[in-house]
């Protein structure tokens, strides 16, 4: 794991919010057996995750967003998804995003 998507990760746990994350636990039916089974929740807000996008977006390499995206922690996979969104609005990245996003969605 890189070290910049590490720091996103260390960032993102210090924004964690314990009762959060037992609700968000809840929500998306995390308990053996449900369709969530095993994901792991931090308890950080869509809002929150947005400022990360928007400090991050432009010095984080697709390599980062990978490891992002391999996270065993929900809200750094979706930081993930909103990085590589923003990425995919530029023209000249289009298509590693692309790329990235067929690479990932096939493995699984």
């Amino acid at each position: 794991m890189s070290q910049l998507s590490e720091h996103i990760i260390n960032e993102l746990q210090s924004l964690g919010n314990y009762e959060k994350a037992k609700n968000l636990s809840r929500f998306f039916k995390t308990g053996p057996g449900e369709y969530g089974e095993n994901d792991i929740f931090i308890g950080v807000t869509l809002p929150e995750q947005r400022k990360i996008v928007a400090q991050y977006h432009k010095e984080i390499s697709f390599s980062d967003i990978s490891d992002l995206l391999d996270s065993v922690y929900h809200e750094a996979r979706l930081t993930g998804v909103l990085l590589l969104i923003k990425k995919g609005t530029n023209k000249e990245q289009q298509s590693d995003a692309v790329d990235l996003y067929l690479k990932k969605s096939l493995a699984g």
